[in-house]
């Protein structure tokens, strides 16, 4: 395997070398900080982690594999589900459950990389083979979708606008602007979206109802009823005390009234909050790019166990997909390159940098961290294939984490905006299961193949989109796709007749990947 290119930058000298590393920076950056822009998690975060992960990669690969990790789309659904573990406590914190979710999914990783060092990739890929892969990876997807659809709704006119610019650029775009669709989506509508506030922009107000405190009282009140609303707390005991089988949901509600910005003050074309404008005003130049109260950390002596272990069971299932999503992007970007770097430096450590980089990325509150295809990309049209411009981007990504005045901006961006870009990232990832299942021909014919995916998939979808949307063991909340892939897995054990062969097929193995 051998491809012409350049593969030292120094060559280049210094100017060009750091020109290359804002091209770098320029692919990853849309999607990148698309990821906290549709789940709330912090944009300086995100690119902090996405530039010291992706050092920290290089680091474990001996510096030799071009790749750069940013933030990973298919944690998305994951982070939606675990937002719905507060439903009734909206005062805690999510970002920090979420965030050892995603540290136990990370160690999946090395977990992974220690088997594969010890019995070789093939051995422990027949466990994770397409008929399992493909059809969770299908439902992630699947489960997402109705999102997009609800941030459509905000602007129907500008999510379209934002569809047509990312298939635009994809389907007939040259060189860069092929590879950074999704950023040019966003800009594109966003800049139009400004145009539209500034010039034919009208205040609207809109009215909420919020729960602002709640109690369920029964027979057995126990400590409920001191969590019971104050100014009513004796009536209620009364009441239970003469009625103990009847169970009844207490709450008080608040109305919130905000402030947003729509086109021709037409109320079903809303571009910007007041609020969100504001914050772009008053954000700093420079700044720490995370929040203690975000961090792993905020969560010692004030933990709800319960709670901690239905998030770590909603994020370690999603490693299934994103692990076989790396071993894909490695395996493209060696017949990039033209060097097979899941032998040398070997596929165990760019497990362990992905999933170390993932780890450290949750601790701090920031996003699970993937391979991008992007950059890869960029490696195939530049034929500079020199870690060290990949580096470069990295050390760029960090300098742009500390100025909140940025952030602030992308945390700003129409709700339009972000549904049409996620209608197509969301849809993509489901295609891409389907990509997996088909390139690597699996055979349907056959019984055994049937019954997992249709278990997978019906399982998946079902719970998802059941009357409480989970599967509660004690005080334990599995999800659908947690269910799905932990019966697709021991199914797939089980049943007789696993003949996946990892390696035997190059365009299956890269099938996976999650790329506009």
């Amino acid at each position: 395997m051998s491809q012409d290119g350049i593969r030292d930058a120094r060559t280049l000298g210094k100017p060009k070398m750091l020109l290359l590393g804002f091209q770098h920076m320029f692919a990853m950056f849309g999607a990148t900080v698309l990821v906290p822009a549709l789940t709330g998690l912090s944009v300086s975060a995100t690119l902090l982690f996405a530039g010291l992960g992706t050092l920290l990669f290089h680091f474990l690969t001996k510096g030799k594999v071009p790749a750069f990790l940013g933030s990973s789309f298919a944690f998305i659904g994951g982070y939606a589900a675990v937002q719905k573990l507060f439903v009734d406590n909206p005062e805690m914190n999510w970002i920090p459950y979420a965030g050892v979710g995603v540290v136990c999914a990370g160690l999946m990783y090395v977990v992974l990389a220690a088997l594969v060092k010890a019995f070789g990739a093939r051995k422990v890929m027949r466990f994770f083979p397409p008929i399992v892969t493909g059809p969770v990876i299908i439902c992630i997807g699947l489960t997402l979708a109705n999102s997009a659809i609800n941030n459509c709704e905000a602007n129907w006119w500008i999510a379209v606008l934002a569809i047509v610019i990312v298939v635009s650029c994809n389907i007939w775009g040259k060189g860069m602007i092929k590879i950074v669709p999704i950023l040019l989506g966003v800009v594109g509508s966003y800049l139009v979206a400004v145009l539209l506030a500034t010039f034919c922009g009208e205040t609207v107000e809109f009215a909420s109802v919020n729960v602002v405190q709640s109690a369920t009282l029964s027979g057995n009140l126990g400590s409920m009823i001191n969590d019971a609303i104050e100014p009513a707390a004796e009536a209620l005991k009364a009441f239970a005390a003469q009625n103990g089988e009847y169970v009844t949901n207490i709450s008080m509600t608040e109305t919130v009234t905000s402030k947003v910005i729509c086109a021709f003050g037409n109320p079903s074309m809303k571009l910007f909050t007041e609020e969100a404008i504001q914050k772009i005003k008053d954000a700093a130049w420079i700044g720490l790019p995370f929040a203690m109260k975000d961090t792993v950390f905020s969560l010692f002596g004030n933990c709800d166990l319960g709670t901690l272990g239905s998030a770590i069971l909603i994020m370690m299932p999603i490693a299934l997909a994103t692990m076989v999503e790396h071993i894909g992007d490695i395996c493209a970007i060696s017949s990039t390159v033209g060097e097979y770097y899941v032998e040398k430096p070997g596929l165990h450590r760019t497990l362990m940098g992905d999933g170390l980089a993932t780890a450290m990325a949750a601790l701090f509150g920031a996003p699970a961290n993937t391979t991008y295809g992007e950059n890869t990309g960029v490696l195939a049209m530049t034929k500079v294939y020199d870690p060290r411009v990949i580096r470069i981007a990295a050390v760029l990504a960090i300098l742009f984490s500390f100025c909140p005045k940025f952030a602030a901006i992308v945390s700003a961006m129409p709700t339009a905006t972000i549904g049409g870009v996620s209608m197509i990232l969301y849809g993509m990832i489901s295609a891409v299961g389907v990509r997996n299942v088909v390139e690597n021909q699996v055979d349907f014919t056959r019984n055994r193949n049937i019954i997992i995916a249709a278990l997978i998939m019906s399982l998946s979808l079902g719970i998802t989109f059941s009357g409480t949307g989970k599967l509660v063991l004690g005080s334990i909340s599995l999800t659908g796709l947690a269910v799905g892939a932990l019966v697709g897995i021991v199914l797939n054990a089980v049943l007789p007749g696993n003949d996946y062969q990892f390696g035997k097929s190059e365009q299956g193995d890269t099938s996976v990947n999650f790329k506009v």
